[in-house]
């Protein structure tokens, strides 16, 4: 339910399959400087991605109703 825990897998995806780490190759595809490298990158595109924040925040009224509708147990989200 948490929209952080949105941000987190959307910075994931991005890092591991928008290209970045396919342009990679050999034993430092997965090192700490890559993985770092990689993710600076993609953080530096979300930024300024307002749609994405706006739309994170302004899904938290849909979360809770779902959330009381299942009695806290579990969701779509």
């Amino acid at each position: 339910m948490n929209p952080t825990e949105n941000l987190g897998e959307i910075v994931k995806d991005r890092v591991e399959n928008e290209k970045l780490m396919h342009l990679e190759s050999g034993i430092g595809r997965y090192s700490h400087d890559t993985l770092l490298k990689n993710l600076k990158i993609v953080l530096s595109e979300l930024e300024f991605d307002n749609d994405l924040f706006e739309s994170l925040l302004c899904s938290m009224p849909e979360r809770l109703r779902q959330v009381r509708e299942a009695e806290g147990g579990n969701t779509n989200f």
